[in-house]
């Protein structure tokens, strides 16, 4: 009995003097909203010591990019040199939690040798990765819109993946996807089934007050004309000057037709002046607005989700600039042709004459089905964190 007793003692030492540690990096600059994405909390009271790197400054695609978001906690640690980063995984001792929220390309090959060879225990929460999947292109139509510089990047990608898979390089070892669905770029390796995030906030807005007690239509804005995530990936997207000309026209418009004023729910890293005119631009409450609201018009926001589970009537809107242009734009308008088709929701080019009407004209079979597969996980409604702290366990 004295040996087991000094035995669990000596075990117990062990664990209080070594403290289980998560590192999240993240390609981003830290916003609070990340505090909860990523769980911060609940690993500090299941007691993890956390870190949170941001290194987007340390990254030859993210480091001239212009964020409005640039916050900090406790827990927050900016490395903007690709040297310190390498230096400071490579001081993490094996067996650390590392949650990796980063693209894994030529610029950060070599930090994902250096993650692997620390046998480190890493995992990524990949909460947009089914659902933007959705945006996706057949192939003949990406073969229509093939120019010779989107030739040239998708010989560079194709060769990057064929070192990738030679030398067995991979950011996570296990990866958290929200919803039902896997596709076949997870096929090497393990993948768990959590719930959306916005899930999670959907029901917690079930429980606060109405924002505006007046009837209203939400525009779900995607921040299409400046998000960072465009320049980001190369890309190009519509003059903001035309885009918020054409926007304001049509809102003016629908306004008239319906008799209801259109409140528009910005994107989080988005700020805006009088883009909008004098129209209520609401940023942080997307959820509540939809809850409450009359109808609601996307242009290809994730946050359409939270309109499927409140059972809201969705349009799809855009213009003609959508469907002339190659690349960003007409990706996103073929990513409406397939998220219109699934949800069985119309589709409307404002530059056309078009009527809205509001009614309860809903496909609800789709809206289940996608709830089922990219909304929902195979163990809801077991918390995430729940589903993350126990996959992360066996690592």
């Amino acid at each position: 009995m004295n040996l087991l007793f000094l035995t669990v003692s000596i075990v117990s030492t062990i664990q209080f003097m070594n403290p289980l540690k998560l590192i999240i990096i993240d390609h981003e600059p830290y916003a609070f909203y990340k505090r909860g994405y990523f769980y911060l909390d609940e690993f500090k009271s299941n007691g993890f010591e956390v870190e949170f790197w941001s290194i987007w400054e340390a990254l030859s695609y993210s480091r001239n990019l212009h964020y409005h978001h640039i916050e900090t906690d406790s827990e927050v640690t900016y490395i903007n040199s690709y040297g310190d980063l390498i230096e400071k995984v490579k001081a993490l001792a094996p067996g650390t939690f590392v949650c990796a929220e980063l693209w894994l390309n030529w610029a950060t090959f070599s930090l994902a040798r250096v993650l692997q060879n620390q046998k480190l225990k890493i995992f990524s929460i990949n909460q947009y990765h089914n659902l933007t999947s959705i945006h996706k292109k057949a192939l003949f139509t990406q073969l229509q819109d093939l120019t010779f510089k989107r030739f040239v990047k998708k010989l560079n990608y194709s060769l990057f993946l064929l070192v990738k898979k030679s030398l067995k390089i991979n950011l996570a070892s296990l990866v958290f996807l929200t919803g039902n669905k896997v596709d076949a770029s997870f096929n090497n390796v393990e993948t768990c089934s959590i719930t959306y995030f916005d899930v999670e906030q959907f029901k917690k807005a079930q429980n606060k007050p109405k924002l505006i007690t007046e009837k209203y239509i939400v525009f779900l804005d995607a921040y299409l004309a400046s998000h960072p995530d465009i320049a980001r990936s190369g890309k190009t997207s519509i003059s903001p000057t035309l885009y918020y000309q054409k926007l304001n026209k049509a809102f003016d418009e629908i306004e008239r037709q319906t008799g209801y004023k259109i409140i528009i729910a910005a994107h989080p890293k988005a700020r805006y002046d009088k883009e909008f005119e004098n129209r209520a631009v609401i940023s942080g409450k997307t959820a509540e607005l939809i809850l409450n609201c009359e109808m609601v018009l996307d242009s290809l926001s994730l946050s359409v989700n939270y309109a499927v589970q409140a059972n809201k009537k969705v349009y799809m809107i855009f213009f003609n600039e959508f469907i002339n242009a190659r690349g960003f734009l007409n990706d996103v308008y073929n990513g409406m042709k397939n998220f219109s088709s699934i949800l069985n929701v119309e589709m409307i080019n404002l530059d056309d004459d078009f009527t809205l009407s509001v009614d309860d004209n809903i496909d609800f079979e789709a809206y289940e089905n996608f709830k089922v597969e990219y909304l929902y996980a195979k163990a809801y409604p077991k918390p995430n964190f729940e589903i993350i702290k126990d996959a992360i366990s066996t690592l």
